[in-house]
């Protein structure tokens, strides 16, 4: 599970936070066989922040924060990723990453349930999209079919444009 809200209680090195990925396994830090040791090495390569793994995480921008808690959920090699605003922070370099590697976790076999905002970046990543209002689904399918003027507009309210999947929003109702 990767929570919205990334908060590190105290000062940690980078590893050490993604090796907390491993804890489902029985492992913990200080106590990692080679297996946990690949897994947070290609966690922390794959999120592109191997460079400042001996970094503490009190020094890191929100960004940063975002990558290393996305980093330990990879690590974890779950079966199922479960991402609250997985790119919230994250520059657009770092956004196409992570949901790039969300994509590939999936195509290899994973599953992963992503909540997200950003319609265009949901559309463009996922293979079927849940819109919820109230906390009940409103509509759910392909993003192409659920991607319209008509359901922004009536869970959002604010007009939209609609082309090949890319949004301009016009005004709020």
């Amino acid at each position: 599970y990767l929570p919205q809200k990334k908060i590190i209680s105290w000062p940690n090195k980078i590893r050490d936070v993604v090796s907390l990925g491993r804890f489902p396994h029985g492992s913990r830090i200080g106590n990692l066989n080679d297996e946990d040791e690949k897994a947070i090495d290609q966690a922390l390569a794959d999120c592109k922040i191997k460079n400042y793994e001996n970094r503490r995480s009190d020094k890191l921008s929100g960004g940063e924060l975002a990558l290393v808690h996305c980093a330990r959920a990879f690590a974890t090699q779950a079966p199922i990723i479960i991402a609250d605003e997985p790119t919230d922070s994250l520059d657009p370099y770092h956004e196409l990453l992570i949901m790039n590697l969300l994509k590939s976790f999936v195509s290899n076999g994973g599953s992963a349930i992503v909540v997200m905002h950003n319609l265009e970046t949901a559309a463009k990543y996922s293979d079927r999209m849940i819109w919820i209002n109230d906390g009940q689904i409103i509509f759910s399918g392909d993003p192409s079919s659920t991607l319209t003027k008509k359901n922004i507009e009536r869970i959002f309210k604010v007009e939209a444009e609609i082309n090949d999947l890319r949004i301009q929003f016009k005004e709020i109702r």
